[in-house]
């Protein structure tokens, strides 16, 4: 499969369209069977949602699953000029069919033909693709041609974008439905995509062969927009349809106020053409800022873009810092830092019995930690089946409160068992008395997310709904997403691309707190692993298979005081996103309990 550009999907900062838009009102543009406003409202299927929709490893999320149609013509895909690529779509069953369109001729209309006879599409077809319809002569087919023994299947198969096809911004429409072809949706009596809970997005498709894009910021207040290596973003030249990070560094006393991008082919005489949008200005929801990183999808970068921040005074006495980061952004093949992290020990439990650290198990590549699981190849020296690998902080960083993010994917396979979770740093009881905090796990092929903590409380005794201890979700997994959890001394709670998917609260009971219930009091640490299962949660592994997980970035944050520090000038290094010296003027990796000057400001970590 050609794929020019990696697509990222995490965007760990929501983002608000404030451009001119097309009208979602206008039903002449790009019309649905059913009114545009219509809500969900089959009692038959009422668990079927259509939450978002994908291309290669881009996503999209549907911000109201309950509304059948959803216009994201404000997002974007970006792919090559004659590229393979893959959509699939995020919903709640198998048992409907997902039909893909664009508008070649940009005539606000989705223009379909036919199937040919064997079930594949003639190259002018605004239907590049479908997972399955019934042919004139009665034969189940999907758009490759291959005949089906039932309609099942939802994930429409890749499609290969005509080589002539001139680059630029299209409308794209995927849609959820049964056995129609038809681009508004079916409405009939028997089959209608209203009854069956299905769903249609409209989203703008990008060609384009231009591998770069310019920069331009501009910053009002006191503060700095810059690389994650300190160097100026204004001016820079950056590569299209890859993910953006950026620093946005409030001076002392200030704080990011606002940033908007505005983003596409800035050189447009009108942000609408040929009914399409030719450039996005959004706003980026800081409420996942943490005065540091702000990291943008490549499905943002789809031209040229141009940044404006604001920075004000800080009213507040607090502020979050970053404490522990790591990037990952090493050479290929590299190992983790050593100053950061250490190999995990073989024990006895699922999720360590193979672990073997090695350049097999455990490397850098393409600015992510990778964790393997594999086939031991020599077990005469070491006698197990699998070797895997798995990193820890221990004796290197522990804190106490806080927020942890993780940005990972996983390849999805039987026996697959993945997490990044935290332990207490020792001294401490043994477990599960001092408590485990697990962000993220994952088993086998299912593409769901697991969240979940341990103690006396809930494992020994049984009371893992009093409260409800551990959560999930549905998740597509092979995609970068941010696995957070904030954690302070009442409260736990997961986030998965910045929204809540549970917490889990300290009792007021003090017989529930007298038997373990809340043992997250102490320095806990961080666990990177990729292991494999042994058939009492997940399967067992195939030992012919390389499991692989991912890990882009792992940061950690707390809320410290803001106090004055009286000292005018901090001289900021530009190898580091984050100047950090202690009372004496020495430089420091990251904050120590006490007194820490963090760019120019008091910080007290406790």
């Amino acid at each position: 499969m050609k794929k020019l550009f990696f697509l990222s999907l995490a965007l760990c900062c929501a983002l608000s369209v404030s451009a001119r838009s097309l009208d979602d009102s206008d039903d002449e543009l790009y019309p649905t069977n059913f009114a545009k406003d219509t809500e969900r409202s089959s009692t038959t299927y009422s668990g079927r949602q259509l939450t978002s929709v994908s291309l290669d490893a881009a996503t999209h999320s549907v911000p109201n699953a309950n509304m059948l149609y959803t216009d994201l013509t404000d997002k974007v895909f970006v792919v090559a000029p004659g590229a393979t690529i893959d959509p699939s779509v995020g919903f709640s069953t198998s048992w409907m069919n997902t039909y893909v369109y664009i508008d070649f001729d940009h005539s606000g209309t989705f223009d379909v033909d036919e199937p040919l006879s064997d079930g594949t599409l003639a190259e002018d077809n605004e239907l590049v693709a479908y997972s399955g319809y019934e042919l004139s002569d009665g034969s189940l087919r999907n758009s490759t041609g291959e005949q089906l023994s039932n309609l099942s299947g939802l994930d429409a198969p890749a499609f290969t974008l005509p080589a002539t096809l001139p680059e630029g911004y299209y409308v794209m429409r995927f849609k959820v439905d049964y056995n129609s072809i038809d681009a508004g949706g079916r409405i009939d009596d028997d089959e209608s995509i209203i009854k069956n809970n299905g769903g249609i997005v409209d989203v703008r498709l990008l060609i384009t062969s231009q591998p770069q894009a310019a920069v331009s910021a501009d910053v009002e207040g006191n503060g700095t927009l810059t690389l994650p290596d300190g160097t100026a973003l204004d001016g820079q030249t950056i590569s299209i349809g890859r993910p953006l990070s950026i620093l946005a560094q409030a001076a002392d006393g200030f704080i990011l106020q606002s940033l908007r991008v505005r983003h596409g082919n800035l050189a447009a005489a009108d942000s609408i053409a040929d009914n399409v949008a030719q450039y996005i200005e959004e706003d980026i929801d800081l409420s996942n800022y943490f005065g540091s990183y702000i990291d943008l999808p490549g499905t943002l970068v789809d031209g040229d873009m141009m940044f404006t921040a604001t920075f004000a005074e800080n009213t507040s006495d607090s502020a979050w810092v970053m404490i522990f980061n790591d990037e990952f952004n090493q050479a290929d093949y590299t190992q983790p830092d050593t100053a950061k992290w250490t190999p995990s020990e073989r024990y006895g439990s699922t999720w360590n019995r193979f672990i073997a650290y090695s350049d097999s198990t455990v490397f850098v590549r393409d600015g992510a930690l990778v964790c393997r699981a594999l086939r031991n190849g020599d077990t005469s020296a070491d006698n197990v089946d699998m070797l895997s690998g798995a990193i820890e902080t221990r004796d290197h960083f522990a804190f106490t409160y806080g927020r942890v993010d993780i940005r990972l994917k996983t390849n999805l396979h039987v026996g697959n068992f993945p997490a990044a979770w935290m332990m207490p740093q020792p001294p401490c009881e043994s477990w599960p008395n001092a408590g485990e905090i697990d962000i993220f796990e994952s088993i086998d092929a299912a593409n769901r997310a697991y969240h979940t903590v341990h103690s006396n409380w809930t494992y020994n005794l049984g009371n893992k709904s009093n409260p409800t201890s551990s959560f999930n979700e549905w998740v597509y997994l092979p995609n970068y997403h941010v696995y957070s959890v904030e954690w302070d001394s009442v409260s736990i709670k997961w986030l998965v691309d910045g929204e809540v998917k549970g917490t889990y609260a300290k009792s007021s009971d003090e017989t529930a707190l007298s038997s373990g219930q809340w043992p997250f009091t102490h320095d806990f640490y961080i666990i990177l692993n990729q292991s494999v299962g042994d058939g009492s949660w997940a399967s067992s592994p195939d030992l012919d298979y390389v499991y692989e997980t991912s890990f882009d970035y792992v940061r950690v944050y707390q809320k410290q005081p803001v106090e004055s520090t009286g000292i005018l000038q901090v001289t900021s290094d530009k190898r580091q996103g984050t100047s950090i010296f202690d009372l004496q003027g020495r430089r420091l990796a990251r904050p120590q309990r006490g007194l820490n000057i963090v760019n120019g400001r008091k910080y007290i970590v406790r």
